[in-house]
């Protein structure tokens, strides 16, 4: 592969945005540490041991796939507290994170990612007063396509609700009305970051 690499950069050029777009800024990128409340933590820990021990019993040590297993059960926990607790009254402080989020931008569009169905399709439901559309596995290639123009066109729709693997590649022109990305969950795979990151990168 690298012998391959290399001779087909005999024949070819690779420009990056920056080899373009002299002047472009870089990326700000802010935490936003948060608690969750007592009682999701200890859930939480709660549902770590469990998993473990399902891992365990399967025996020998974790690999890859199992790691992988385990980190995509864990991570929806932070974002359907009421799911998991089998009592939908109860609400991540996820959701208080977003709401800030909003309020901070002032009107400002902005676009939420979350990697799992469950995850796009309440924070969709949570975020309705602001007009938003969502670019998830759930819709159709059509679907997707029209929340990407709604987001851009209409001034009314606020927020866009998407899922990194389905909206993070191939899109072109969010950056024409929004600024701001916030990662509700992280993706398992940097590439996917830093793609869906690209779709807001611009001058400004």
């Amino acid at each position: 592969m690298d012998l391959l690499a290399e001779n087909m950069k005999i024949n070819a050029v690779r420009l990056l945005r920056t080899d373009v777009l002299k002047d472009l800024p870089d990326v700000t990128y802010t935490h936003l540490p948060y608690k969750l409340a007592p009682a999701h933590l200890k859930l939480y820990e709660q549902l770590v041991d469990e998993q473990l021990l399902v891992l365990e019993n399967s025996g020998g040590k974790i690999d890859a796939t199992q790691s992988s297993r385990l980190y995509n059960a864990l991570q929806q926990i932070v974002v359907h507290y009421g799911y998991f607790a089998s009592d939908e009254s109860k609400r991540s402080a996820s959701f208080d994170v977003i709401d800030a989020v909003v309020d901070e931008l002032e009107g400002r569009k902005l676009i939420v990612s979350a990697n799992y169905r469950m995850s796009n399709e309440g924070i969709f439901k949570h975020l309705a007063q602001y007009n938003p559309r969502v670019i998830y596995g759930g819709n159709t290639a059509s679907q997707n396509s029209k929340a990407v123009e709604d987001f851009k066109a209409d001034p009314t729709v606020r927020i866009l609700v998407m899922q990194p693997t389905s909206g993070g590649y191939g899109i072109d022109g969010l950056q024409t009305v929004c600024n701001d990305v916030l990662f509700i969950e992280s993706p398992i795979v940097p590439r996917d970051f830093h793609q869906l990151v690209a779709r807001v990168h611009r001058n400004g």
